[in-house]
């Protein structure tokens, strides 16, 4: 396969392709929810490959970091919100720390286009299609636990609703981010190559969508035989009034009726630091609910901060028929704790964020039973982090989040935050209950479907019917350690095949 001269046949000048690459960028974020524009990540990212074509090493990883800017300036403008009006920062340096944070996630695209731009000395595309897919799904995990991680917005998400969403219960989501930019690159070789050949790649990649399709409807896991009915308590309690002291009263009665409108449930979950005290501080509430889950012969889980031997745990407690206690082992940096806290103490002082001072949960902790079945728990963002969440499958027959997305107010926060849980789901092959402060709650089926849902900032409880299932998908067996081995061979593959083909010369 010769190859091609794209980027020649656009005739355009080379700061027109630097704005198209910007513009590329900007689009992406619609391929996400609440958008879902899948299509749209497989699109941009093949014209951004095209844009890489014929350019120098330098310019190339600029218009890398110019779709990088675009994509994540338009993915995760709402940190400014956390910065801003949760943080109380001043407006000038929220958006300076926002800048900074958008530009080190936007390096990630520019060093992509950087380590990839040696394989166009191939004359062969498949070395660079694969070069291109294996490196930005490896990027993605990178960003999965590099300063503690942030994989939001790793492209496999935004394929939640698409045939590709089949390939997460066999190698996860970074697996589906390689499928994704393979199609990518793919659509971009026929671009390139103005369709010549075009019929073996349009083979091939059908093939990719159709394997997609074919493993979605597997059944990897199988019922237990057991649905549970659960209630999710959305208190939807204005974020700043939360915190304040002056509303706890209201709050703890609030909590109270919600739960006691859920008489039928066999399991009530309160959200994320539904009550904004301390465990300690708040005996004759939690004896309250307590009693009253006994009496219904149910189970309530509270999220509550924990405060045991002066160290505060953000958690969930559970009541009544089960009893348990669960501790958030993820936490949020600079919103959760502070990291390097005593090397610069000035720290606490700029970001004033409430409960800021948490320590993280050990990482083995027992698994709670609900009515003797074993249920896996995550607090918020915990359910970015697969291996977190996962901790207690196989042996969980369901999964547990709660969450308090409240802090990105009106945003797309929210809606990627479920998109990503659903593809918690599609992963474990499990049920998963997501209660939050202020929306989006849901009940979401082991196929990542949305059974239920809430809209966000009403005041509501949402009941439904969850299937207990066991078993393992192959994801879950194995785990990500295969697909990133996998990915680090294809890329490495990549590039021997460049430099054999060059010393044969």
């Amino acid at each position: 396969m010769n190859k091609p001269h794209a980027i020649t046949r656009l005739s355009l000048p080379p700061l027109l392709q630097d704005a198209l690459a910007l513009l590329l960028g900007c689009l992406m974020p619609l391929g996400f929810a609440p958008w879902s524009w899948h299509l749209l990540v497989v699109i941009a990212p093949a014209l951004l490959i095209l844009l890489g074509d014929h350019a120098t090493a330098r310019r190339a990883a600029w218009r890398g970091l110019l779709f990088g800017f675009g994509m994540f300036a338009g993915g995760v403008y709402w940190v400014y919100i956390s910065f801003h009006d949760f943080g109380h920062l001043h407006a000038g340096a929220a958006l300076t720390l926002t800048l900074l944070f958008i530009l080190l996630l936007a390096a990630f695209p520019a060093l992509l286009m950087l380590i990839v731009h040696p394989l166009r000395q191939n004359h062969s595309r498949l070395p660079l299609a694969l070069g291109y897919a294996s490196g930005w799904a490896l990027l993605d995990w990178v960003r999965s636990w590099l300063f503690t991680g942030f994989p939001w917005l790793a492209l496999g998400y935004a394929q939640t609703d698409s045939p590709l969403a089949g390939y997460a219960s066999v190698v996860g989501v970074f697996g589906v981010s390689f499928v994704t930019v393979l199609l990518a690159a793919l659509l971009a070789n026929l671009f390139a190559t103005c369709f010549r050949s075009g019929w073996k790649i349009i083979a091939v990649m059908a093939l990719v969508v159709v394997t997609g399709s074919i493993l979605f409807r597997m059944e990897w896991t199988e019922p237990s035989g057991d649905t549970l009915t659960v209630a999710l308590a959305q208190g939807n309690i204005d974020q700043e009034k939360k915190w304040r002291s002056s509303s706890l009263l209201d709050t703890l009665d609030l909590y109270m009726e919600l739960v006691e409108s859920s008489l039928d449930a066999d399991v009530v979950v309160l959200p994320e630091t539904a009550i904004p005290e301390n465990l300690s501080r708040v005996p004759d509430f939690i004896e309250a609910i307590d009693v009253f889950a006994k009496q219904q012969q149910a189970t309530v889980l509270v999220g509550i901060p924990i405060d045991r031997n002066g160290k505060f745990y953000n958690g969930v407690m559970a009541y009544g028929q089960s009893q348990g206690e669960y501790r958030k082992r993820h936490l949020v940096p600079f919103g959760e704790y502070m990291p390097w806290r005593q090397q610069i103490p000035a720290l606490k002082n700029i970001l004033d964020a409430p409960m800021s001072n948490f320590s993280p949960g050990d990482d083995q902790q027992a698994v709670m039973n609900l009515g003797g079945h074993p249920v896996g728990l995550s607090i918020c963002y915990e359910d970015v982090f697969a291996s977190t969440m996962f901790s207690t499958l196989p042996e969980a027959e369901w999964l547990i989040n709660i969450s308090n997305d409240g802090w990105f107010g009106d945003s797309a926060a929210p809606h990627q935050h479920l998109q990503i849980t659903r593809m918690r789901a599609i992963e474990s092959g499990r049920y998963i209950a997501r209660a939050t402060n202020t929306g989006i709650s849901a009940i979401i089926d082991h196929h990542g479907e949305v059974l239920a849902s809430t809209p966000q900032f009403t005041r509501t409880v949402l009941k439904g019917k969850v299937a207990l299932r066991k078993g393992a998908t192959p994801y879950i067996r194995a785990g990500d350690t295969p697909v990133i081995i996998a990915l680090a061979l294809l890329f490495f593959g990549s590039y021997l095949s460049v430099a054999r083909r060059s010393s044969s010369r």
